[in-house]
């Protein structure tokens, strides 16, 4: 994901003779917002890009403020008017997956969360509940579980998945990361994939064509999101984007021959 952000802001740059510096925060250490000061006075930039979870960091937010530093965000989770923005409506993405799942007859669909420090975290949870109610389908807690976008969060779900009594028959992870650790760990222990489970994932990375099976997923423009950003930054524009998303369906995810 921070690969594509990166690609598509640097190829505005590069075409516009702007140079890109990329600076790694963490949003939960206490000196963030002076660690962005700091950086400010030390490079003079003339504006910013802020990808989530930084996004939405409120220090940051702040230090950019009282600087005078115009920034856009990507995929902000707060308070849109605060600055320019592009986004995608993680909410309808994660309702379409869940509906396209439950459209192939499944009943118990695991759902892995993202990172907490993402509020899209929240938003696609939201989508997964959003369709499988209008579906008629009783939320269980229980099939849904912690994940922090990165393959060991997808292995470590898996196994709380896979240990049940009563196993999902489909996981919906929040990206493909995580997804690629559920078809990992559903390889050693012998599943058939996708006839004995079905994954899901969200992203569409390098990774959803290159694991087997190739995953099923939500593609979300990151580098047109990372450009768009950059278009707005570079042409002093106060505006908000939506781009669309869409749904990709490959050989991870197939129908159920007997409905629960």
């Amino acid at each position: 994901y921070m690969h594509q952000v990166l690609t598509g802001c640097w190829e505005r740059c590069h075409s516009e003779g702007v140079r890109l510096l990329a600076q790694p925060v963490v949003v939960t250490e206490e000196t963030v917002g002076n660690e962005v000061r700091d950086l400010i006075a030390e490079t003079h930039i003339d504006g910013a890009i802020l990808s989530s979870p930084v996004t939405d960091c409120e220090p940051v937010l702040r230090a950019l403020e009282s600087m005078n530093v115009p920034f856009v965000r990507i995929s902000p989770g707060t308070n849109h008017a605060r600055s320019s923005s592009v986004y995608m409506d993680d909410v309808q993405a994660a309702d379409d997956m869940t509906t396209h799942l439950v459209n192939l007859g499944h009943r118990r669909i695991g759902f892995i969360k993202g990172h907490p420090n993402h509020l899209a975290s929240e938003d696609r949870l939201a989508g997964y509940r959003r369709a499988l109610e209008r579906a008629g389908i009783r939320f269980d807690p229980v099939l849904v579980t912690e994940g922090a976008f990165s393959f060991d969060s997808g292995r470590v779900a898996a196994s709380y998945f896979l240990g049940l009594a009563k196993k999902p028959t489909a996981i919906f992870a929040s990206n493909d990361d995580m997804a690629a650790g559920v078809l990992a760990v559903a390889h050693e222990r012998g599943i058939e994939l996708p006839g004995a489970l079905s994954v899901v994932g969200f992203d569409d990375t390098t990774l959803a064509r290159t694991v087997w099976p190739p995953l099923t997923t939500i593609h979300q423009p990151v580098l047109d999101l990372a450009r768009t950003a950059t278009n707005l930054l570079l042409s002093g524009e106060f505006a908000h984007r939506r781009l669309d998303h869409r749904l990709v369906e490959r050989a991870s995810a197939v129908r159920r021959a007997l409905q629960e």
